[in-house]
């Protein structure tokens, strides 16, 4: 009745030629639109994979590798709110209600809340804006 769940990280991904990714691989809670946008990510990282590696059993290795550490961590701090933790300090803070949040909580704590969520996701703007392309065209 209540599809929202998520489930420790896994070990383990790829096995072979099969490898899994998104909720497949880490099903979490749909806090900050992880869920969607990390399965997004996924096939970026497992494209530049096989575009990248000639043997499929390397490339989904390589894959797991690049991404696995990275979801198992964002998994477990996706349970904390991820993003939206800053909604539940203010709830804590005031359970009353407020007039203006800025009594309840800085802009620079909810900065803080939120950014450091968004640098572990890979989503902060400086790392978004300069990181280079996920997948590059290979030549020949």
């Amino acid at each position: 009745e209540f599809p929202k769940v998520d489930r420790d990280p896994l070990p383990q991904w790829s096995f072979g030629r099969v490898t899994l990714l998104g909720d497949g691989a880490h099903p979490m809670l749909p806090t900050g639109s992880q869920a969607g946008t990390q399965a997004v990510m996924d096939g970026r990282y497992v494209t530049r994979a096989l575009v990248e590696e000639r043997d499929v059993e390397k490339a989904f290795a390589r894959y797991e590798a690049e991404r696995r550490p990275l979801m198992s961590e964002i998994t477990l701090k996706n349970r904390q709110l991820g993003p939206e933790a800053a909604m539940q300090v203010v709830e804590d803070r005031a359970p009353n209600g407020f007039k203006r949040v800025e009594d309840v909580i800085s802009q620079e704590e909810m900065e803080n809340i939120t950014s450091s969520f968004k640098k572990l996701a890979g989503f902060d703007r400086e790392q978004v804006n300069n990181r280079p392309s996920i997948v590059v065209g290979r030549t020949a």
